[in-house]
């Protein structure tokens, strides 16, 4: 475990390519935990808690910020041409980075959006709303609701429950806003390193629409998972199987 500049990561040595794996809103880096079975790779992996997540310290942050701390983290560790994965806020961080530097060989992209999200039922801004008017018990249960009601897995709508009530005020009012203010949709199109996207098919957070604009964007192939937005606890062995085989096709 190492930290830089306020951010904690973790570097698990290998052969080949490094991967980043790059949490979402709310998250951390022991997320990508629930894949790590399922993966069938000997490559570096660096997972890292983005800023006022997890480890990490905390101080108000756009997604080119979050942006910006990853390609410092890249440097100072001396990583060439990483590939990587981001789901959901997470992937807005690997777009936005893959829009303003090089240093990257290939994107792997779960349940994310080129722009602010449009959940299915309400606005990123409503939530931000209701936060400042609800009980946090109240709000966390609207989330929940609306991002992850069509999950088949009871135990997935709980975690998520649970999570939110359990969230620091700090990352949820940025990371709101942060999506509140990001798009990148104007950027994309000089992108012309490979991805991979991968759509949840029962998102209610970042709807399909949203991940079919960003593989038109990147000009590549779209893939769908029958998810809920927490792709990972609910298909890792499906999402593992797509980094497998994008890993693979770029090294």
């Amino acid at each position: 475990m190492g930290t830089f500049k306020g951010l904690e990561y973790g570097i698990e040595q290998g052969n080949g390519k490094p991967i980043i794996f790059i949490h979402g809103w709310l998250g951390s880096k022991k997320f990508w935990k629930l894949i790590t079975p399922y993966l069938d790779l000997d490559n570096p992996v660096i997972r890292y808690d983005q800023r006022c997540h997890g480890g990490s310290g905390c101080k108000p942050f756009t997604i080119r910020e979050l942006a910006k701390d990853l390609n410092e983290m890249i440097e100072e560790l001396e990583l060439d041409n990483p590939i990587l994965v981001g789901h959901s806020m997470g992937g807005m961080t690997a777009l936005q980075y893959a829009a303003e530097y090089e240093n990257f060989s290939g994107l792997v992209l779960l349940a994310t959006s080129a722009d602010t999200p449009d959940p299915e039922n309400k606005s990123v801004e409503y939530f931000l709303e209701q936060y400042n008017e609800l009980e946090k018990s109240e709000w966390a249960e609207e989330i929940t609701e609306n991002y992850v009601a069509e999950s088949e897995k009871p135990e997935i709508r709980e975690m998520t429950r649970r999570e939110l009530q359990k969230a620091d005020d700090r990352p949820i009012r940025n990371g709101l806003k942060a999506m509140i203010e990001y798009d990148v949709t104007e950027q994309l199109g000089d992108v012309e390193k490979p991805a991979a996207v991968v759509a949840a098919e029962k998102d209610g957070a970042i709807t399909q629409d949203k991940s079919e604009q960003v593989a038109e964007l990147l000009d590549c192939e779209l893939k769908t998972l029958n998810t809920s937005h927490q792709m990972l606890p609910e298909k890792p062995e499906k999402v593992a199987g797509i980094i497998d085989s994008f890993v693979k096709s770029v090294s």
